[in-house]
C-alpha cells in the first residue's frame, strides 16, 4: 500500500527549532526531509500573502527546483513569540515509500 509522505517546509523549520528550546539550530531542507529528497513526486508552493499556490508535478522541474533549494539553510528566529501568517510554504510529497 502506498502512503504519501508530506512535509511542509514551514512546519519543518519550526519543528526543527523545537518549541521553547533554547538551542535553535539552523537546518537545510535536505537535512529536515526524512529520506532522499530527490525522490519526491510533487511540490506545492504557497504564497502567504495572497494564498496563491503552484503545483509542480513534472519530474525535471521538481529536480531542478530541489537542486536549487535543497541546501538552503532555514535559520529559526531567536524570537519564538507567537506570530500571525507566513511568507511562503511548500509541501513536498512522495507517493511511494519504496
Amino acid at each position: 500500500m502506498k502512503y504519501p509522505t508530506v512535509i511542509c517546509l514551514l512546519i519543518a523549520c519550526l519543528l526543527s527549532s523545537g518549541c521553547g528550546n533554547n538551542s535553535l539550530q539552523p537546518m537545510s531542507l535536505s537535512e529536515a526531509y526524512p529520506g532522499n529528497i530527490m525522490k519526491v513526486d510533487r511540490i506545492q508552493i504557497f504564497n502567504g500573502d495572497t494564498g496563491e499556490s503552484v503545483v509542480i508535478d513534472d519530474k525535471n522541474s521538481i529536480h531542478n527546483w530541489l537542486e536549487q533549494v535543497k541546501d538552503v539553510v532555514c535559520s529559526p528566529n531567536p524570537d519564538q513569540s507567537e506570530k500571525d501568517g507566513f511568507l511562503f510554504g511548500a509541501i513536498i510529497i512522495r507517493w511511494s515509500l519504496v
